[in-house]
This record gives structure tokens, C-alpha cells and sequence, in this order.
């Protein structure tokens, strides 16, 4: 089946010349659009908002790993002595989205919450992160424990669980084609359901949440801080493009 010119298909991003696509590249390799066409390219509208959406995704990724590197330090060090206290780190908050930047002045600072569906001055985006040492030995599941620095509250990573995840990414990649279960979805759903993580639900954010998430995110305010990973991307991107060709077969 041939893709339509300028058309994002899938994981991969066609690339145009003359009017004929002449490759396709894939999302982990995109580059920067100025640089594509100074090579003699043409790149559309979409193919653009995707490689920005790739940077940001790559941004957050950069931020979390140094995050991820302490957690495991202190795995390991945990792990080594089961006769002391776990005591706790600061990581990265897993359902902190990131901060609002100079683009938007006048909440600089500000952080997007994904777990109360808010933008506070009073979290710095890390999370208190620490170890149940008894669920650990017994084999329980639900051994990493993260508490909310601005609340002190403790946040529940077992809500969303498999069955949850299969429903969101069904759900993600019909948003993706503009489509829901009451019809036509907004177009701030469209567009955040390419970039909220996965573990944050489209469906039960509040959307005058997702309506300043998206219009920060039209300004280039957000350092994002938690993502989808490229290849969750991906991954959506690549159903949803194999959803609408099934459906036009049969529409057609």
C-alpha cells in the first residue's frame, strides 16, 4: 500500500523530494527539519511536529536518566544490608509531566502534575523514593514506593495496572486517529495522547487540565520531565496507522 506524501506512517517519518517520498526515517533517527532541507528535502507540516515531538520526548529522556542512575545506586545499596534502614532518595516524580519554562512568564517555575491534574509552585517535580524491605522478601510485588514531596502523600502505582495499560494504548492510538468513544475527540487529546506517559490516563485527566497542558505545549513552555519513551511512540503510532488502513478496507 502506497503512503500519501508528507503522511506519517507508522514509526517512520517519509521524507519528500519533487513531490515523491524518497525515504523514510525512523522516529529514533530523526533530525533536525532545517538541516533535511538544506539536503534538498521537503518536509511537511506533520512530518515537523513529529521530529519537534521526537526532541521532547528525547529532552525527557535525558532528564530521567540521571534520575534512574541514583534509583539504582540505591537499589544496590539497599539490597546490601537488609539490617539498616532503607532511608529514601529524590527522584524524578513518575507521574510529574515537567515544568513551565521562560516562554510562558507569568507560571515559570510552575509544575504540571499528572496525579492531582494541577499546576503548583510547591513541587520541585521529584518524588521521595524508597524501598519495602518486607515486601521485598516475601515476594510481593509492590516493593518501590514513591511519596508526594508537595502533599506527603503517598502515590499508588499498582492503580494502573495491565489490563489498564492495554486499555490506554487501544485508546491512545484511536485519539491519535481523531477518534473516541463518543466520537470525535478535541483536538488537545489528539495531540497529548503522542506525548503523556502512559501510566497518566487521557481519559480521566481533567480536561481544563489537558486544555492548558496543550496550549503550554503550543508555546514551547514545557520542559518535559516524564514522557512517552519513542518507542511507546512508536508503537502508537504504528497501530493507529494499521487501524486506519483496516478500516478503510472496509469502509472502501
Amino acid at each position: 500500500m502506497n503512503a500519501k506524501p508528507g503522511k506519517s506512517y507508522g514509526k517512520y517519518v517519509p521524507i519528500s523530494s519533487g513531490g515523491q517520498v524518497k525515504l523514510y526515517l525512523p522516529l529514533e533517527s530523526c533530525t533536525d527539519a532545517d538541516e533535511l532541507r538544506t539536503g534538498g528535502y521537503d518536509v511537511s507540516g506533520e512530518a515537523r511536529d513529529l521530529m519537534k515531538l521526537v526532541a521532547l520526548i528525547k529532552q525527557a529522556e535525558a532528564a530521567r536518566a540521571e534520575s534512574e542512575q541514583r534509583k539504582r545506586l540505591f537499589v544496590l545499596e539497599s539490597l546490601r544490608d537488609f539490617s539498616q534502614a532503607a532511608g529514601s532518595i529524590k527522584v524524578v516524580c513518575p507521574y510529574c509531566l515537567g515544568r513551565i519554562n521562560q516562554n510562558c512568564p507569568s507560571q515559570e517555575g510552575e509544575v504540571l502534575c499528572g496525579w492531582h491534574d494541577q499546576i503548583g509552585a510547591r513541587c520541585d517535580g521529584n518524588a521521595l523514593y524508597t524501598i519495602d524491605r518486607a515486601n521485598l522478601v516475601l515476594g510481593i510485588p509492590d516493593v518501590e514506593k514513591y511519596t508526594c514531596l508537595a502533599k506527603g502523600s503517598q502515590l499508588d502505582l499498582a492503580i494502573y495496572d495491565l489490563d489498564y495499560l492495554k486499555e490506554e494504548i487501544a485508546r491512545r492510538s484511536m485519539a491519535i486517529r481523531g477518534l473516541g468513544a463518543h466520537g470525535e475527540v478535541p483536538i488537545s487529546d489528539k495531540e497529548l495522547a503522542m506525548i503523556f506517559p502512559l501510566r497518566i490516563s487521557i481519559q480521566r485527566t481533567r480536561q481544563t487540565f489537558k486544555e492548558s497542558v496543550f496550549d503550554l505545549l503550543k508555546k514551547d513552555a514545557i520542559e518535559w520531565l516524564n514522557t512517552l519513551s519513542l518507542e511507546e511512540l512508536a508503537t502508537l503510532l504504528e497501530r493507529s496507522a494499521s487501524q486506519s488502513q483496516f478500516s478503510g478496507k472496509w469502509q472502501g
